[in-house]
């Protein structure tokens, strides 16, 4: 099975998420030719999560004054070539924004995009309709052949949104290399650890909130909030920061030092509004850290309560000061953490029937 696949990346993405997933895809599936636009300064530090099979468009050649206005001249051109010389089976969007491709080429193969963020429903949880980004990726959903969702929940919100228009839709749940977030439990620490991007989808304010009114109990217990990521609602972690109330760590791009961060932790948060699957939580499971997540979407597939993680909606922390002298319940969680992980082999191989089927 031959397969094209259109992936993007933006400056601000660190080799983690679709990065890091695109990555492993492109390192499992042996006849694979990957087109992707990464930042027009962001070449080198991507690179090397690439091999050779990977054609780069800078996105000044994309973007139209960083708006998003495309120029799609050099990607048709690409992608023409990759249709007529490569002759692909499948070709797979990872991303909506290709999808205008459709418009100006003809690709006989089988169709598909793989949904990783359903903008409908990250728009309904976050009380914030783009109209313009919601009206694009709707036209992009119905071009396609199939879809593959990345969890039972992002499914269920395709096929509830477009009704008997919808594609058919394949759920096929993400996983993490459980060969690189080995198992480090650290029932011992006195650390909190969020990771991830620092939005209003990701729970960011609810998290800071939640710490605030909790600070005093968590003190007295000695454990201390530690943050790493990026986003728009970063003034408001520095500011915890610079008063010295947490540790903000900074965007860590390197996988093996943010491995090792995480390795340090005993419990992670995961505080999302929507989340249709949770990569980080993944491998924080997968690591055996006490995981403290919310109860919404994919969150739901990933974590038992009371089994192998902790499901609660707002009092985060209260969940913790609760845990924290529980050693035996800890370790419980834990050890059912690494063991339930989702592993990306297991993934692979569901997706290889999937896309079998299809073509």
């Amino acid at each position: 099975m031959r397969i094209l696949s259109l992936g993007i990346n933006y400056l601000e993405t660190p080799p983690d998420g679709l990065p890091s997933y695109l990555a492993d895809f492109n390192e499992h599936f042996n006849n694979v030719l990957n087109i992707n636009v990464v930042p027009a300064d962001g070449e080198d530090r991507l690179v090397n999560i690439y091999n050779n099979k990977v054609y780069y468009i800078h996105e000044k050649d994309f973007f139209k004054d960083g708006s998003d206005v495309y120029k799609y001249g050099k990607l048709v051109r690409a992608v023409n070539t990759a249709v007529n010389n490569f002759k692909p089976d499948i070709t797979i969007f990872h991303d909506w924004m290709f999808a205008p491709v459709l418009n100006y080429i003809d690709i006989p193969s089988k169709k598909i995009y793989f949904c990783h963020l359903f903008n409908h429903g990250l728009a309904r949880a976050t009380d914030s309709y783009i109209v313009d980004v919601v009206k694009k990726s709707e036209i992009a959903m119905l071009a396609f052949d199939a879809i593959i969702a990345n969890s039972e929940f992002t499914g269920q919100e395709i096929q509830k949104t477009f009704g008997e228009d919808t594609p058919p839709v394949f759920a096929v749940r993400l996983g993490v290399n459980k060969n690189f977030y080995t198992q480090a439990k650290n029932l011992t620490s006195k650390k909190i650890l969020y990771f991830g991007r620092l939005t209003a989808q990701k729970g960011t304010k609810l998290l800071l909130q939640n710490f605030l009114e909790r600070e005093e109990e968590l003190k007295k217990l000695g454990l201390t909030l530690e943050i790493m990521g990026d986003g728009d609602m970063l003034e408001d972690v520095a500011r915890l920061h610079f008063l010295g109330k947490l540790n903000y760590l900074g965007l860590v791009v390197d996988k093996n030092k943010k491995r090792e961060i995480i390795a340090q932790a005993k419990y992670c948060v995961f505080p999302s509004v929507y989340e249709p699957y949770g990569l980080a939580l993944n491998e924080a499971l997968a690591m055996g850290k006490v995981c403290i997540a919310t109860k919404v979407g994919g969150h739901m597939e990933q974590i038992r309560h009371g089994h192998n993680g902790v499901l609660e909606n707002e009092d985060f922390f209260g969940v913790i000061t609760e845990l924290e002298n529980k050693l035996k319940v800890c370790n419980k969680l834990a050890d059912n953490a690494v063991k339930e992980a989702s592993d990306i082999k297991e993934h692979f191989k569901e997706l290889e029937e999937v896309l079998g089927g299809i073509s």
